[in-house]
Order: C-alpha cells, then sequence, then structure tokens
C-alpha cells in the first residue's frame, strides 16, 4: 500500500511539473474528505512529508528522486521478507516430515507390540 501511495507521488509530481501546467486549477486535500480549491503557482516546487509531521521543500526532481528511493526501500525489504517467509516455510515442512517420521515410526512399534501379545496369548495355555 505504501509503494502504491509513494508511486503515485512520483506520477503526480510528474503530472503538475510539466511546463503546461503553470497557473492550472487544481483541489488541494485539506482532509480525506475536504478539498480546497487552489492555482499551482509554481510547478518545480513540492512540498513533500518527510516523515513524522515534517515537511520539506523540493524540486520536482529533488521530490521524485526522495520517492523513488522510499519504493526501492519498500522493494528491497520486501525480496528479503519473501527470502525468510521461504526460509521458515522450508523449516517448517522438514519439521512437519520429521513429526510423520516419528508418528510412522510410533504406530510401528506398536503395532509390533499388539502382534507381540497376540503371540504370547496364543501361546500361553489356558
Amino acid at each position: 500500500m505504501a509503494k502504491g501511495k509513494f508511486t503515485e507521488c512520483i506520477d503526480d509530481i510528474k503530472t503538475v511539473s510539466q511546463a503546461g501546467n503553470e497557473g492550472q486549477k487544481l483541489l488541494v486535500p485539506a482532509s480525506a474528505s475536504l478539498y480546497i480549491p487552489g492555482k499551482i503557482v509554481d510547478n518545480n516546487k513540492f512540498t513533500v512529508d518527510i516523515g513524522t509531521g515534517y515537511y520539506v521543500e523540493k524540486s520536482a526532481e529533488a521530490a521524485i528522486a526522495f520517492y523513488q528511493k522510499k519504493v526501492d526501500k519498500l522493494n528491497k525489504e520486501s525480496v528479503q521478507i519473501q527470502d525468510i517467509i521461504k526460509e521458515k516455510t522450508q523449516y517448517s515442512l522438514s519439521i512437519e516430515a520429521q513429526i510423520r517420521q516419528a508418528a510412522i515410526r510410533q504406530h510401528e512399534a506398536m503395532s509390533k507390540q499388539q502382534q507381540q501379545q497376540q503371540k504370547r496369548s496364543r501361546l500361553q495355555p489356558r
């Protein structure tokens, strides 16, 4: 979800920073459901949320680079998490196989024991 938002930011910056968009009217989001009419004054300056409530003014190129770095970091972390999940899955499958083998051995031992008891009971005089 975060990756999608950052990618959307990159696309929006590219759109707004195009030469013909200076002076264009737009709606500026004030909250999730409130928009205020606005106008693009300088289409090469963007206010970027850098986290924990801090905002920095950046050029279009710097803002795109900032968000691209975020996307790249998320991609890298995603690959790392997928590798960890694969490793844990392999461990889980290995443990499951060992449990199955132990259950089979236990079942065979119990079966052998029952067969021996049946032989003994047949051999004992009544």
